[in-house]
């Protein structure tokens, strides 16, 4: 089912209070003083906001509604928004004018500062959730992305059934021993079994290495050549490569898919190349190196729930 993408909610006013002074730990403060402040959101124009006092040390502290936070005016919602935009193809400067004609002043610099703390924070919930998952088969693909006006290469791994994105990495080249070192890593973790990628060569002594099975995603040849690869004993088949103790053939118990296009698709969805929906204007590149993983995970959530693909750090 496609996941719908939400956004922040803002609450008027809240009666959350805080448990302990932030100054002296004391427990319960005393309510002070409650006072109105403008915000720049969708619905609301203002929110209560209130402030206690510890009878102790005297230190204050002030206490927002969900969908606001401390010494901002823009609501969570209103950053959301503008994240959104960016991430459909606007460039930051379009997107601050775009959310000034909606009535939703907020600056370029603005716009890139949440980009990069959406992008952390995406990033942190897919590793944790990555964490946990097992996947037999691994579809596996690079792309090269413009950092300073020089080529990285990040990796992308897929569970090829779902499409989901179960790993990205910045590698150090696309050689032979940087991509074997990526994928023993990655086979390890995830309980991999199969490989599937591209004809890229470095790929097969990769798969050796971590002991996977190998196969080349059929997409990458001609039709001929698949309709040969596919007469080809061996190929495409319901057993384990491997026998049990008894020299018996060991059934498999995942499929592993003819193409690898899921993982094509996946950098797609994380904004290199363009594809309608997501990122349709190409980027310039990235001129941080620490933003290049978090904003790519950013996009391939926000690609992912457009598309209708799970993604386990969707926009929150």
């Amino acid at each position: 089912m496609k996941e719908a993408l939400s956004f922040p909610e803002l609450s008027a006013s809240t009666d959350q209070r805080p448990a302990r002074c932030p100054g002296c730990g004391r427990v319960g403060m005393g309510w002070h003083q409650q006072r109105s402040r403008p915000v720049t959101d969708l619905k609301l124009s203002a929110v209560e906001l209130v402030q206690y006092q510890c009878e102790g040390c005297g230190a204050s502290l002030t206490v927002t509604p969900p969908g606001l936070q401390v010494g901002c005016r823009h609501s969570d919602r209103t950053k959301v928004l503008s994240v959104v935009l960016w991430g459909l193809g606007l460039s930051y400067r379009d997107t601050e004018r775009v959310m000034k004609g909606i009535g939703l002043p907020i600056s370029h610099v603005a716009v890139r500062l949440k980009v990069r703390a959406m992008g952390a924070a995406a990033m942190a919930r897919h590793k944790k959730a990555a964490s946990r998952i097992k996947a037999p088969v691994l579809g596996a693909e690079e792309t090269e992305v413009k950092l300073s006006g020089k080529g990285v290469t990040v990796g992308f791994l897929t569970a090829p059934q779902t499409g989901e994105i179960v790993g990205m990495e910045i590698l150090a080249s696309r050689e032979g021993e940087e991509l074997a070192r990526w994928i023993v890593e990655a086979a390890k973790h995830f309980g991999a079994k199969a490989l599937v990628s591209d004809e890229l060569e470095c790929y097969k002594p990769a798969a050796e290495a971590a002991g996977l099975e190998h196969q080349l995603c059929l997409a990458h040849w001609r039709k001929a050549v698949a309709r040969r690869l596919k007469k080809i004993t061996g190929y495409q088949q319901t057993h384990q490569r491997f026998r049990d103790r008894l020299g018996r053939k060991v059934p498999r118990t995942y499929q592993v898919p003819a193409t690898n296009n899921a993982c094509e698709n996946a950098i797609g969805r994380g904004g290199k190349p363009a594809r309608p929906g997501i990122r349709a204007k190409r980027t310039r590149g990235f001129k941080r190196a620490d933003t290049v993983l978090p904003i790519m995970f950013l996009l391939a959530s926000l690609g992912g729930v457009l598309a209708g693909v799970p993604f386990q750090s969707l926009i929150g």
